[in-house]
């Protein structure tokens, strides 16, 4: 009880900073990565060597992966830690004039688009590739949010959820990432 009463007094204060985002300055061999805003949920897309895309997410199994999305579905998933979702998606090569969200089927609030070294995107792809395939015998297509999901070992929660996971990912690209927000609002600094 005294833990979830915390929760909603911290609510604010972890909610009131954006996640702000400094793209590296100098980058010799660049590869293109886009933080991808789907309201308060996060998804990343990396541009791979061959230039095909691939869209990675994390949430809660019961939330994001089965569409159990009722108010006290989404208390629980916020609130307990619980079996988390990670979701994958491969895309075509980017298309002149191509919508992005016609492209992977589901709505962007708000599309961050920049570069990073190309060696650190083939590192963090081939480690997320791995993750999911060792997921494999449990996968669960998912037609609403066109990802193919997979267990993540990290459990879910509100200070572990798809903003915290995707900021981790950008980290790991070498991006500078601070005050990350528990339910989006991302700034990309120039």
């Amino acid at each position: 009880m005294f833990r979830n009463l915390l929760l909603l007094l911290l609510v604010p204060v972890l909610t009131a900073c954006a996640t702000r985002v400094t793209a590296p300055d100098l980058v010799t061999e660049p590869r293109t990565v886009a933080v991808l805003e789907h309201g308060w949920h996060t998804s990343l897309m990396l541009t791979k060597v061959d230039h095909t895309r691939v869209r990675y997410a994390f949430g809660d199994w019961r939330w994001y992966a089965e569409e159990k999305e009722g108010f006290w579905s989404g208390v629980r998933a916020l609130a307990l830690p619980s079996r988390s979702a990670f979701g994958r998606q491969a895309l075509p090569p980017e298309q002149p004039g191509e919508r992005l969200d016609h492209v992977i089927g589901t709505g962007i609030a708000k599309m961050h688009v920049f570069a990073v070294e190309a060696g650190q995107v083939d590192a963090l792809v081939n480690r997320l590739e791995r993750l999911h395939r060792s997921g494999q015998a449990s996968a669960f297509d998912n037609r609403t949010y066109n990802l193919v999901f997979v267990p993540h070992p990290q459990s879910y929660h509100f200070f572990v959820n798809s903003n915290h996971m995707v900021a981790q990912w950008l980290r790991d690209l070498g991006v500078d990432v601070r005050y990350t927000s528990a339910i989006g609002g991302w700034r990309l600094k120039p």
